[in-house]
């Protein structure tokens, strides 16, 4: 598993939220070959005006992307759920873009070897004098 860091604002952050972050962050090991650092803020709103005040901000660090979600409810652990959520569905969109970017390149070699070289075109530019 990525480096993980877990902060609190305004909130003290117990063993058993630290535990449930981390059996949340186990649904993203298929991708922990990309994921290089995660960081998991947690903050209460102290305005009594603001009805979803429990708010979870989960920063992602990939190889080359670097992936947010945040998500306030009532609960801490409903905003963690939804969050965690989140990110899974932009990990999945980030691996299938680099996938698809990995095999248009190979396509493109592949399209570039079936091309005349420069000598066979050289040589029908002389030809043709």
């Amino acid at each position: 598993m990525a480096k993980l860091v877990i902060k609190g604002k305004n909130i003290d952050v117990t063993p058993a939220l630290k535990d449930y972050i981390s059996k949340k962050l186990s649904k993203l090991d298929k991708y922990s070959q990309h994921i290089v650092e995660i960081v998991v803020e947690m903050h209460v709103e102290k305005n009594p005006r603001i009805s979803h005040s429990q708010v979870v901000d989960v920063n992602i660090y990939a190889n080359g992307a670097v992936l947010r979600a945040e998500e306030a409810s009532h609960d801490m652990y409903a905003s963690i759920d939804v969050v965690l959520d989140k990110l899974d569905r932009q990990m999945t969109k980030y691996e299938e873009k680099k996938v698809r970017n990995r095999t248009g390149k190979l396509k493109l070699t592949e399209s570039m070897a079936d091309n005349e070289t420069y000598e066979d075109v050289k040589e029908d530019e002389y030809s043709t004098y």
